[in-house]
């Protein structure tokens, strides 16, 4: 993909497929990212996903094309390490010359965490999540870039009950995609038709949130 197809999407964040499992249960919510002309506004086209599809995944009692575990471990009275990953095959059940790919839809995802001094005077914690590349068309000849992203926070308790918190969100100052679409748009002095490339909403840059908690006394 040459440098000059990349274009910055300027609407809003957008919701991208999911695919989750909990307790041994398959659930799954498989959508269509939109593939028509963007509005005047930049914000693409809504459209509904009308082919059928499936979800493979994994539990207790047998085993197909994809998994998620789930940990936590509380190492002691003030440190818990948290894991979460999935991995997932999605595709579309019709057969149509487009191809079988559900566009946007996850094959990986990862999130852990680590929590400091919970309920007690100094505390803190950071998060990170991986989202790895999705198909951006039918036929999976072009794929989303992988996304990462860190967060963090810090916490002081004083003696009269005030806790002030620093939340940190996109610690590294990620430039990686929050949401990535393959379409067709038109820039001034392009061929009528667009061009189909592909148009991403970045990340939030590194930004930070003081929060401070106030807890009356117990009567």
């Amino acid at each position: 993909m040459r440098t000059d197809q990349i274009r910055q999407l300027t609407g809003g964040v957008y919701a991208e497929s999911l695919v989750h499992w909990s307790d041994g249960r398959t659930g799954c919510s498989l959508s269509c990212a939109p593939r028509a002309p963007t509005s005047a506004s930049g914000r693409p086209p809504s459209r509904a996903c009308r082919r059928p599809s499936r979800c493979s995944s994994w539990n207790s009692t047998r085993s197909s094309d994809g998994g998620s575990t789930e940990a936590i471990y509380h190492v002691n009275d003030w440190l818990t390490v948290d894991f979460d990953a999935t991995l997932a095959d999605s595709e579309l059940t019709d057969d149509n010359p487009a191809g079988n790919k559900i566009t946007g839809a996850l094959r990986q995802t990862v999130a852990a965490g680590i929590s400091l001094g919970e309920g007690r005077k100094i505390s803190g914690g950071l998060r990170w999540r991986y989202f790895g590349a999705a198909p951006l068309t039918e036929n999976g000849s072009v794929r989303s870039r992988p996304s990462s992203l860190v967060n963090g926070r810090l916490g002081y308790t004083l003696a009269n009950g005030l806790t002030l918190e620093l939340e940190v969100f996109n610690l590294l100052d990620s430039k990686d995609s929050d949401v990535q679409y393959y379409y067709a748009s038109r820039l001034p002095g392009e061929p009528a038709g667009g061009i189909e490339d592909i148009h991403y909403h970045p990340m939030e840059k590194r930004s930070a949130r003081l929060v401070a908690t106030w807890r009356l006394p117990r009567q």
